[in-house]
């Protein structure tokens, strides 16, 4: 079992199914409370959240970050996220909920659970449940039906929740219209840049550094450091020692005939105007008499695309009305029939759908069909090539494992049995320089999760697997400072250069407030004003690229209030911005993007709505926490 779920654990299905679950997590075991592993770290209106389910809590959520972050994600920055509360607050929060829910005596029967867990495309096969494939795949992340269906009847219950609680949310017209006006304004500044770079500061003496140095230390610590030697064992080195023969070949195709299977597509492109689902019928054929002038245009001869560009009120009119290739399912019901009965070149007549009235035109149509044995034989030496392949790679690094497990010797093992074994030189948790070994983000985390000689068990990568031993640690510690002399003298002049920018800046914008012309004090502090053109909120502002700090500022001025009440720092420096003018949007252009933000603003109003009710649930309950728990 051990190696089933060690061949199968970095897997796609897993990944899917691990994202299912709310509780089970991926990642075991961080420092502190090694021991009382069963106790209470929270009780929440009586009800105990466990020490277990706050490790696991923990874990997952500091795996999402580590996608996110990848290396970036060091001590500091995971203090910084504050982990640790955020953990313990989502369990509380579903512990909130769990109670809430029991309260409005909400339920999910047992048929729900089953209709939701038949639906998860990991446990199909050929779209229909497999009870077989759902016990096998639960089996690999170690968790039980029972477990597992658990988790799932708490996550739908806790939906149910939610959905009652955002029910009576809406969006009206007016705040969608506000929302149009206030994403679509754009403004025009001046602006003046106050780099670092050009203050030219001569070096200090020692005594100065060392002072600096002093009061400094953490800034130069040296990080924690590992070596570790490893075994890669990658699938590509046994592509030649397979030998696949017809039968099998044939037995793939048979079994997996679907695989070779192209559904009917059609290529098409389309004119659509808008009506509201909701229209009275004299509105529905006012706008049929409309889309029916444009078909008699395109019958005629007109370039269809060229009427979409002109007419079409969707977003494809852009590319000429261009939807690309499309399968059965993709597609309204009344769109899919008018264009999967049509033959290519011939143009719709009018089809109504939920949207407003299309004309279509059909481009291309694929015909369905199924790749012969023959068609379909190299595809298939392929799949079958890269499956026995990195089997016969994987039973190799087992073989090490094995042999090292047993003597706990890496180097003996991988002599025994001929494999190649690399040793790396001393790396942080920012990754190791080995730029043979990917990913470096997963590598480093198993070299510094090892102690000290401690073999890894075998780990999949995206080139292979990979036996890990630590070999070498070095602590983290603060060097003297002749070993870091020069980066003491670099952070020195950066800081000197970043004051004096700051305090030209200050006073150049003093000036500016006291009435002085921005463009007449320029040349005494040396600095060049520039204009940018029009920009929206959440742009790149022109020349300027992605600054939030000003654009945000720059938002906020107007003829009455023309600069800002202090500086901003961008990436390259310190600016000072002034108002130049402002632009409203075109209100015609809402309508078409009124549903758009509709939706967007519901989902905002919805999440706000559900976290004040979260708030005055935690407000009126009964929290404790034991001490310590957050802080470690």
């Amino acid at each position: 079992m051990l190696s089933l779920f060690r061949k199968h654990a970095a897997s796609g299905i897993i990944k899917v199914i691990l994202g299912l679950i709310v509780i089970v997590f991926v990642f075991w075991g961080f420092e502190g409370f090694q021991s009382d592993r069963s106790g209470r770290v929270a009780l929440v209106n009586g009800e105990a959240i466990t020490l277990d389910e706050y490790r696991l809590a923990y874990n997952n959520l500091l795996e999402r970050y580590r996608q996110q972050y990848g290396e970036q994600l060091n001590d500091e920055l995971i203090e910084m996220l504050q982990l640790r509360k955020q953990a313990l607050d989502s369990l509380v929060n579903q512990k909130l909920m769990e109670l809430e829910a029991g309260k409005l005596n909400f339920r999910v029967s047992d048929q729900e659970l089953a209709d939701y867990i038949r639906n998860v495309e990991a446990f199909q096969n050929d779209g229909v449940f497999d009870g077989r494939m759902y016990r096998e795949i639960l089996t690999r992340i170690r968790t039980t039906p029972e477990q597992f269906e658990q988790e799932q009847r708490t996550s739908l219950l806790i939906q149910k929740l939610r959905d009652f609680i955002v029910s009576n949310v809406n969006v009206s017209d007016d705040e969608a219209m506000e929302f149009f006006k206030w994403i679509n304004a754009s403004v025009k500044i001046k602006y003046a840049m106050f780099d670092p770079g050009k203050y030219e500061i001569a070096a200090p003496d020692s005594e100065i550094l060392e002072a600096y140095f002093e009061e400094n230390k953490e800034v130069f610590r040296f990080k924690p450091m590992r070596k570790v030697r490893y075994v890669h064992i990658n699938p590509k080195d046994y592509t030649d020692k397979v030998i696949l023969s017809d039968q099998e070949i044939k037995e793939y195709y048979d079994r997996n005939i679907v695989e070779f299977a192209t559904e009917e597509t059609v290529e098409a492109r389309h004119i659509l105007i808008n009506v509201d689902n909701d229209a009275e019928e004299q509105v529905w054929e006012d706008k049929k008499q409309e889309i029916l002038s444009i078909l008699e245009k395109a019958r005629a001869g007109e370039d269809f695309a060229g009427l979409a560009e002109k007419y079409s009120e969707d977003s494809s009119r852009e590319q000429g009305g261009q939807l690309g290739v499309f399968g059965r399912g993709a597609m309204v019901k009344p769109f899919e029939e008018a264009a999967f009965s049509m033959k290519a070149g011939e143009i719709s007549d009018p089809v109504r759908t939920q949207f407003g009235w299309h004309i279509i035109k059909v481009e291309n149509v694929n015909e369905a069909k199924t790749l012969t044995l023959e068609e379909s034989r190299e595809q298939i030496e392929k799949r079958l090539n890269e499956t026995h392949s990195k089997t016969l790679a994987y039973d190799a690094a087992e073989a090490v494992y094995q042999n090292s497990f047993e003597g706990d010797d890496l180097v003996n093992a991988a002599e025994k049995l001929g494999v190649s074994l690399k040793t790396t030189d001393f790396f942080t948790d920012e990754g190791s320089q080995d730029k043979n070994v990917m990913p470096l983000d997963k590598f480093t985390e198993i070299a510094f999760s090892l102690s000290d000689m401690e073999i890894s068990e075998i780990n999949e990568f995206s080139d292979g697997f990979y036996i890990i031993q630590l070999v070498g640690i070095q602590e983290s510690r603060i060097p003297g400072f002749e070993e870091v002399n020069e980066k003491v003298v670099s952070n020195w002049t950066l800081e000197k250069q970043d004051e004096m920018a700051r305090q030209d800046a200050e006073s150049f914008l003093e000036k500016v407030k006291s009435g002085s012309v921005i463009e007449e004090i320029s040349e005494e502090f040396d600095v060049v004003v520039s204009e940018s053109d029009f920009f929206k909120r959440n742009q790149p502002i022109p020349n300027l690229g992605y600054e939030p700090e000003i654009s945000n500022a720059a938002f906020d001025l107007s003829q009455e209030k023309k600069y800002p009440e202090k500086i901003l720092k961008g990436r390259d420096g310190y600016y000072i911005i002034g108002f130049q003018d402002r632009k409203e949007p075109d209100t015609g252009d809402f309508e078409n993007e009124k549903e758009n933000i509709r939706q967007r603003l519901m989902v905002q109003k919805q999440t706000k709505t559900f976290e004040d009710w979260m708030t005055q649930i935690r407000n009126n309950s009964n929290i404790s926490i034991r001490e310590n728990v957050v802080t470690g």
